[in-house]
């Protein structure tokens, strides 16, 4: 405990102390986020510039900013991708989309009862492979059903985050928390211990989604025509109908009994989720449960490289000391004036870096500085570090922050300023439910 107090103390507290490593990062990152709200370029594109930007001037080694394409998290988006192609060639997810969807009620009982159902799953299972083998079906319903997919498919990924913080097994951060927990001498988070700020946070986002949210995003029921489109429309029709030939006359059951199996064998075999995806899309490959040529077409670059490239961000923010600097400007002022300013001002610190530099990143950078103004204001410092694990699952705002947010941006051909007008509101919802939360359980 002594260590992270004095590696808290030891960060830089003001603008001064910062080099110009920092300020060019800020900079960097500042043009990035312009260029983001006002449709520059796309995310890839924007990022991979930023963080080459950031090698030419010395601020990151071409090993820390490449560092994400050889990720575990990154690689395991790749496979299951594979993976939610040949689920959605199968055609198996179908008839839980009907079930789910077209059932009485028009949009807002779809988006009702898909979040319901993707939150349920999501407590069980990663919430990736969740969006990842849901998103593509809520599409293809919404697209046969007349209702825009952008009413539905923002929705299932903040579903499938609000889960994720409601066990500790939800998502992968909590994980992580848990591990960093042990580190430090505390006792690990329970299964359930994060229920209590987590669930509160689930049913006021679902609600506000169903409500208020949805009438945020664009009511768009086809995309706007152009050539891009319309080649990625073909390519689309033609892998789509190349992967049905593939499966045609093999089992449903084997496919969803595939998958069940990589998402179990984690737990009971010693293999990671990334073993045990690859295992499964080389499976369905051989199996002809999804075609080569589909398989390649279903790994969406744009997605993958915006995600590695924000790992890449992220490790500029966090080694040039921009990011603690502005933590502590958050957290400190909040500590004399009691424990729920307190909460608060970490649930605000650690929400704004998940929205710039990923969940996994915000959660390691926050819990030392959070551990740490426990013990400076003399609390319990264990309701403060279970605040950073929910908190930096709370990426609303942006595609960037969350891989689930980034798989849906792709799928739904969302704007980023489309995140900010629902995610924005979605955010100050979850700072004030899941600060009071905190408050009243702990």
């Amino acid at each position: 405990m002594s260590l992270i107090c004095q590696v808290a103390a030891a960060l830089p507290t003001s603008l001064t102390e910062l080099g110009y490593e920092a300020w060019l990062t800020a900079l960097v990152l500042v043009i990035i986020l312009v260029g983001l709200v006002r449709d520059w370029l796309g995310p890839d594109v924007l990022l991979s510039a930023g963080v080459t930007t950031l090698v030419l001037a010395g601020v990151l080694t071409p090993a820390h900013a490449f560092a994400g394409f050889a990720n575990e998290g990154v690689l395991t988006i790749a496979g299951l991708f594979v993976v939610a192609r040949a689920v959605e060639d199968s055609g198996a997810l179908d008839r839980l989309a009907r079930a789910l969807l077209g059932m009485q009620g028009g949009e807002r009982g779809a988006i009702v009862r898909t979040m319901l159902a993707t939150a349920g799953i999501s407590t069980v299972l990663n919430n990736t492979p969740v969006v990842a083998m849901l998103g593509p079906t809520v599409r293809r319903w919404a697209r046969q059903h007349g209702v825009a997919p952008k009413r539905l498919l923002i929705p299932v990924s903040y579903a499938a985050i609000l889960g994720g913080v409601c066990t500790l097994i939800g998502t992968s951060t909590n994980l992580v928390v848990a591990g960093m927990m042990r580190d430090v001498g505390m006792a690990g988070l329970g299964m359930f211990e994060i229920t209590g700020i987590g669930l509160p946070c689930a049913i006021v986002g679902i609600t506000f989604m169903t409500f208020v949210g949805r009438h945020l995003l664009a009511n768009e029921l086809e995309p706007l025509p152009s050539q891009t489109t319309e080649v990625r429309a073909d390519a689309e029709l033609e892998s789509s109908e190349d992967g049905q030939a593939a499966t045609s006359g093999r089992s449903q059951a084997f496919v969803l009994a595939l998958v069940g199996a990589m998402i179990v064998a984690p737990f009971v075999l010693p293999i990671s989720l990334l073993t045990s995806v690859f295992t499964t899309g080389l499976v369905l490959l051989f199996t002809g449960a999804v075609s080569v040529r589909a398989a390649r077409q279903s790994l969406h670059l744009e997605v993958i490289v915006t995600i590695a490239m924000a790992f890449g961000l992220g490790k500029a923010l966090s080694d040039t000391g921009l990011a603690s600097v502005v933590a502590h400007v958050i957290v400190t002022p909040a500590a004399p004036w009691g424990t729920l300013a307190l909460f608060g001002a970490v649930f605000l610190a650690t929400a704004i870096f998940t929205e710039l530099i990923t969940n996994n990143a915000a959660a390691v950078l926050m819990f030392p500085i959070a551990h740490a103004a426990a013990l400076q204001v003399g609390v319990d410092p264990r309701p403060l570090v279970i605040i950073v694990a929910v908190a930096a699952s709370c990426c609303f705002a942006t595609p960037i922050g969350y891989q689930t947010n980034m798989m849906v941006a792709q799928l739904g051909g969302y704007r980023f300023g489309e995140f900010l007008r629902v995610g924005v509101p979605m955010n100050l919802l979850m700072l004030v439910t899941g600060t009071l939360a905190a408050w009243l359980v702990f």
